[in-house]
């Protein structure tokens, strides 16, 4: 027979995985999760704030967030309407220092701050800045309905 004309058997390409290493991963996978969960049921809930009044003097609807030190970690305290007030409850307590921004017409407005002694002097009340009505109100943006 000529070396063209051979029969050739070729192995498997794939390897075989045997189900011992399916059972390990799954097994690992298993402990991972139920350590994830445990470790989460162990942690303290964060503080929570006691209810803030926030009015809105504009005449624009304004979505407020909050967050204490550094850029990360902004969590939402309520949406108020024009010439309104909301009370908030359930806000995360962002510590001695209180970083505020707020949405409004597309626009984001930020870098006000407050401190938690100030809230807290104020009796939890705070209010819009009116300056986010008037630069939105300069730039020809309409009230809100």
């Amino acid at each position: 027979m000529s070396p063209s004309t051979t029969t050739r058997t070729w192995g498997r390409v794939v390897p075989v995985r045997s189900s011992s290493k399916r059972v390990l991963v799954g097994l690992v996978l298993a402990v991972i999760a139920i350590a994830a969960v445990g470790l989460a049921q162990t942690m303290p809930p964060p503080a929570k704030a006691p209810a803030i009044t926030i009015d809105n003097p504009t005449d624009y609807t304004a979505m407020i967030e909050a967050s204490g030190p550094g850029p990360d970690g902004w969590v939402g305290i309520g949406i108020v309407e024009p010439h309104s007030t909301v009370v908030a409850t359930e806000v995360v307590d962002q510590g001695s220092t209180w970083s505020l921004r707020f949405t409004s017409q597309g626009e984001r407005f930020g870098d006000f701050e407050i401190s938690r002694d100030q809230l807290a002097a104020d009796d939890w009340h705070y209010s819009v800045p009116t300056e986010i009505g008037g630069q939105l109100a300069e730039a020809g943006v309409p009230h809100s309905p």
